[in-house]
């Protein structure tokens, strides 16, 4: 963490000791334009989301005034996203002159990660032989890209459905084995009870992955779950939606996600990032802890 992160830490634990509760971490859905079709997301059906430059630029100015100091961006595939001349750089540059002073930039990795200010989160499917099923020849750009990257901080993150959560060890040990990586992260998948109906796992699927994922932790597999978010999320007693976190469209601003509205997505969300904030604004030290690591950099 550098100094000026550091600082900006200091500053949003203040806040909350003080009792200002306001949102503090955007996500922003710069494009639902993508250069892959995974056939579980929605991103590739739906691209009517896309921002200008100039309408990014006023949403970040009303979102730092409703109190956001860190955000990540995602789609779609962010590393995408244009407007005439105008790329990914100049919206984070835009966003750390106003203040923002933390940036995560969630990515397939199949374009090159040019970025330096910024820490990278790479999602994969599996490990290569699963990755390569539903990605085709995707694996080892993805490596390469993450080889040359102009960040240090960048992590692999794995989408867990029913349909490959059997392979979750092999995934970590092998990402691992690459030395590529600051850590392992992953989500569970979330969506419609439709959509689970064919992705999502079983309660029992869920606490067989998370046990997986503890047992790797506790061999000393850099995997980012700490204990809190662990127990809390194997008995899915987490608290949510979470007030300090908003996520945006061009449309507008929902609180922590875009399925706020739908309970049955909230109850069942797997959004590893969302239960680890809970317990880090729980003020859990081992969450506290995990955080200074992602960070320190």
């Amino acid at each position: 963490m550098n100094f000026g992160e550091s600082c900006g830490a200091l500053r949003l634990a203040s806040r909350y000791v003080l009792g200002d509760c306001r949102p503090v971490l955007l996500g922003m859905v710069l494009t639902e334009r993508c250069n892959l079709s995974c056939s579980y997301c929605r991103s590739h059906t739906d691209v009517s989301v896309h921002f200008t430059f100039e309408k990014a630029k006023r949403t970040l100015e009303e979102a730092y005034a409703r109190g956001h100091r860190t955000m990540y961006v995602t789609g779609g595939e962010p590393m995408l996203w244009r407007d005439g001349t105008y790329k990914l750089d100049d919206i984070l540059a835009y966003a750390r002159k106003l203040g923002f002073f933390y940036f995560w930039v969630y990515t397939n990795g199949m374009q090159p990660l040019t970025i330096s200010d910024c820490t990278y989160c790479i999602t994969f499917d599996g490990p290569r032989e699963i990755h390569e099923q539903s990605r085709p020849g995707t694996y080892d750009q993805i490596l390469e890209n993450t080889r040359a990257a102009a960040s240090k901080r960048v992590f692999a993150s794995m989408m867990i459905s029913r349909h490959n959560c059997q392979f979750v060890g092999e995934y970590v040990r092998e990402v691992a084995a690459t030395g590529l990586f600051r850590g392992v992260w992953f989500h569970l998948f979330t969506g419609t009870p439709e959509q689970r109906s064919e992705w999502g796992l079983s309660a029992k699927q869920r606490i067989a992955v998370l046990d997986t994922l503890w047992q790797h932790k506790q061999n000393g597999y850099p995997v980012m779950l700490p204990r809190p978010a662990y127990k809390a999320w194997r008995s899915n007693t987490w608290p949510r939606p979470l007030m300090q976190v908003e996520m945006c469209t061009p449309a507008g601003f929902w609180r922590c996600c875009r399925d706020v509205g739908s309970p049955a997505v909230c109850e069942e969300c797997g959004y590893a990032a969302c239960v680890e904030l809970s317990q880090l604004f729980g003020w859990k030290p081992a969450a506290l802890l995990q955080a200074m690591r992602v960070r320190d950099v």
